[in-house]
Order: structure tokens, then C-alpha cells, then sequence
């Protein structure tokens, strides 16, 4: 990779917060993680990483050891369609698909509609407006078990990463609980990638 520029550092102390301070420095947009570290269940997303994915304000790809690196093809984005227009990353989300030549899968998981409120067509054209750059496909799931509807999906349609927002009191924070077995991350081993709301 003769384009790019590498130099290697090490750093004592939290993970999380070294690369608080690192990011700055370099100006970084964009942070990759690895972990080598899996339990007997085969969950590989160990306490540290977690934490960089949870806490650090900027784009973060985390990557499961037996990943081999591929073209990336199609990036799945679950979406809760929640008060989007204040919350959605969508600056960030579109960067990455554009960056990455990926293609744009967004996904709503609901049973029968349960979930559809007065707001719901609205939170609907802010998706369309605010990720138009990206040409994205937007797919409504029909699934009383939400982590279910969005594995199924990846496995299914053979997704390359997915794309959360883990943000608190929210579905999200499932999908990364160790206790939860049928957590969606548990068994995807596809690199995920986590975006924050917008500030």
C-alpha cells in the first residue's frame, strides 16, 4: 500500500482514552480496531473495544480477528426512525459509504406496524433527504424480534459491515450486551462500525 503513509506509536493506559488524545493530534476522522481476543462463546467484542466504540465522538470500525479484507459491497445501517433529524449521523454515515464504494442498506424492523406512530412518514423523508448522497435502499422488515429481523438480514443478504448508532436507552445497546445470546454482533463477524448522534 505504497499510498499510504504508516508509522507506529505505543502508548501505556486505557485504550480509549489514548486514542482521545491521538485523534486530535492527527486529525483523525476515521478509527480502526482490532481485537484478538474472543470468549468461549465466540463473542469478540472484549470490554475495551466497547469502549472505544461507545465513547470516542468519531467514526469507529471494529474488526473481528478471522476477518479477511474484502471490497467492501454492502453496508447495512438499522435504524429505529426516532427523532432522526436531531440525532441522525448523517454527515458521517454518507462519508463512509462514499469512502468505502460500498452500497447503502437501511433498515427498519417492525411487526404488523406496531411501531408506526403519526411521525413515522415524516422521520421517513428526513432518512431519504439526509442520506440522498449515499443512493441508499431502504428495506422495512417484518419481525417481532428486532435483533432477529437485522441478522437475518445481514446473513441473508450477505452484508459486508453494519453500521449502528450506540447510543443509551435504545435497542442499540443490545446488540453489544455479552449477556444477550442472541446478540446480533455475537455471531456476526463482519466488521461493525459505530457512529454517535450528531452533537
Amino acid at each position: 500500500y505504497t499510498a499510504l503513509d504508516v508509522s507506529g506509536h505505543i502508548h501505556y493506559g486505557d485504550i480509549t482514552d489514548n486514542l482521545k488524545e491521538i485523534i486530535p493530534h492527527h486529525k483523525a476522522w476515521l478509527v480502526v480496531v482490532g481485537n484478538s481476543s474472543a470468549n468461549d462463546s465466540g463473542f469478540w467484542l472484549g470490554s475495551n473495544l466497547l469502549s472505544t466504540l461507545r465513547n470516542l465522538q468519531c467514526p469507529v470500525i471494529a474488526v473481528p480477528e478471522s476477518y479477511l479484507y474484502k471490497k467492501v459491497g454492502k453496508i447495512a445501517f438499522a435504524c429505529d426512525l426516532k427523532n432522526l433529524e436531531n440525532n441522525l449521523p448523517a454527515e458521517d454515515l454518507v462519508r463512509l459509504v462514499q469512502k468505502s464504494g460500498g452500497q447503502l442498506h437501511v433498515l427498519s424492523v417492525d411487526h404488523e406496524n406496531r411501531h408506526f406512530d403519526p411521525d413515522t412518514p415524516y422521520e421517513y423523508e428526513v432518512l431519504e433527504e439526509s442520506l440522498h448522497a449515499a443512493h441508499p435502499e431502504f428495506h422495512n422488515i417484518d419481525n417481532k424480534d428486532v435483533e432477529e429481523g437485522i441478522r437475518s438480514f445481514i446473513n441473508n443478504e450477505e452484508v459486508d459491515w453494519l453500521v449502528v448508532v450506540p447510543h443509551k436507552h435504545s435497542f442499540f445497546e443490545s446488540l453489544f450486551h455479552k449477556s444477550q445470546t442472541k446478540a446480533i454482533v455475537q455471531h456476526a463477524h463482519i466488521p461493525i462500525v459505530a457512529l454517535h448522534e450528531k452533537a
